[in-house]
């Protein structure tokens, strides 16, 4: 169809526009003569660019579809989703140890509840607080960094203050940190229902003390000769809440 129009159509409307201005075979007056030149004309142009408009829209291929790849948000937050020491009975007392067979006293459920406790005194210092809020088990605890460092606060199980290397693992029975050797320097352990051992490097102004395999020990020097199992695999990051296999 469109040849047809640029071949023989418009040939037709030039002819037709000579012929009526050459011959005047219908004899119109000049304004009709004019008149009819002007519509021809414009019934050209309307044909012609109907004809260029078509050819340019077949001659443009579609845009190709693109796929815009999914970015991640730059500051998205890659920790483990990890789970928390829980209380999943109605327990009425509750034993606190530090370190295996060490040092163990005992609070009931409400007294947690009301307030926190500081279950470990170490003259006038009190280096653990412990409270719970519903049945979560929460820690406030200094533990050492290592000789030279400043000591590292956790709050509510969290870290106050993000050491580089350092890693937090945990499930329902135990929460635990290590340093960036991988070496557990805080334990909370659910030995059952009612019974939480507490190991690590407790830190206080003037002195620390330690919960590990043996019991437990004040002052330490070092070299540290005593013994804390790791109770997670790590990075956290890729073996959340996954136990070694003693």
């Amino acid at each position: 169809m469109p040849i047809f129009l640029e071949r023989y159509i418009l040939p037709l409307l030039a002819g037709l526009t000579v012929v009526i201005l050459a011959t005047n075979p219908f004899r119109f007056d000049l304004i009709q003569q004019l008149s009819a030149i002007v519509a021809v004309i414009c019934i050209a142009v309307f044909v012609g660019q109907t004809l260029h408009k078509r050819s340019t829209q077949q001659a443009t291929p579609p845009p190709a579809e693109t796929t815009v790849p999914r970015q991640e948000p730059a500051f998205r937050d890659r920790s483990p989703q990890l789970q928390q020491p829980t209380f999943h009975e109605n327990v009425d007392r509750v034993h606190f140890t530090l370190g295996r067979n060490g040092l163990t006293t005992t609070y009931s459920m409400e007294q947690l509840r009301s307030q926190p406790r500081e279950p470990f005194v170490m003259g006038e210092n009190k280096p653990v607080k412990l409270y719970v809020q519903g049945d979560r088990l929460f820690a406030d605890v200094t533990v050492s960094a290592g000789v030279g460092q400043p000591s590292i606060e956790i709050r509510r199980n969290e870290f106050t203050v993000r050491v580089p290397g350092w890693d937090k693992n945990s499930d329902q029975q135990a929460l635990e940190i290590v340093n960036a050797q991988h070496q557990p320097v805080f334990q909370m352990i659910y030995l059952n229902n009612f019974h939480v051992q507490v190991n690590g490097f407790l830190t206080f102004p003037g002195g620390m003390v330690v919960g590990h395999n043996g019991g437990m020990t004040s002052n330490p020097s070092p070299p540290f000769e005593f013994q804390i199992d790791r109770i997670f695999k790590y990075p956290s990051a890729q073996h959340p809440g996954e136990r070694e296999t003693h």
